[in-house]
C-alpha cells in the first residue's frame, strides 16, 4: 500500500515538474520568437508553424500540470494509472508534435514534418486516456 502511494506521488511530481519545465521552455521560446526567430522564420508558413508549435507547447504544459495535480486528489485514486498514462502521452506528444513543428519552422527540413502527425496522434491518445480517467474518478 505504502509503495503504491509513494509511486503515485512520484508520478504526480514527475508530471508537475515536466509541465513546469515545458512551461519554462515555452516562455523562453516565446521570448526568442520576439527577438531571434522572426529573422529565421522568413516565410509566413514557417512563422505559422512556429506560432502553432509554441501555442500547443504552452497549452500542453498546463495540461501536464493539471493532470499531475489531479492525480493527487483522493477522488482520483481509481484513475491513477490512466492519469499517469495520459500525462506521459501528453509529454511525449508535446515533444514530438510541438518540438518537431518548431524544428520544421526553424530548419525547413521535411523530416520533421513527417514526425508531426505522430505527435498529434500521441496527444490524441493522451486526451482519450484523460477521458477514461474522468469516467473512473469517484
Amino acid at each position: 500500500m505504502l509503495a503504491s502511494l509513494h509511486g503515485a506521488f512520484a508520478m504526480s511530481s514527475f508530471l508537475i515538474i515536466s509541465g513546469a519545465v515545458l512551461g519554462g521552455i515555452g516562455i523562453l521560446a516565446g521570448t526568442l520568437s520576439a527577438h531571434v526567430i522572426a529573422s529565421v522564420c522568413s516565410s509566413p508558413v514557417q512563422a505559422r508553424n512556429w506560432e502553432m508549435a509554441l501555442r500547443s507547447w504552452l497549452f500542453h504544459s498546463l495540461v501536464l500540470l493539471v493532470t499531475g495535480a489531479l492525480s493527487l486528489a483522493p477522488q482520483a485514486s481509481a484513475a491513477g494509472g490512466l492519469l499517469a498514462t495520459a500525462g506521459v502521452l501528453f509529454l511525449v506528444g508535446t515533444i514530438l508534435f510541438s518540438g518537431c513543428l518548431a524544428a520544421l519552422a526553424i530548419s525547413g527540413r521535411t523530416i520533421f514534418a513527417a514526425i508531426v502527425p505522430l505527435g498529434s496522434l500521441v496527444l490524441l491518445a493522451g486526451w482519450m486516456f484523460l477521458v477514461c480517467a474522468g469516467w473512473r474518478i469517484e
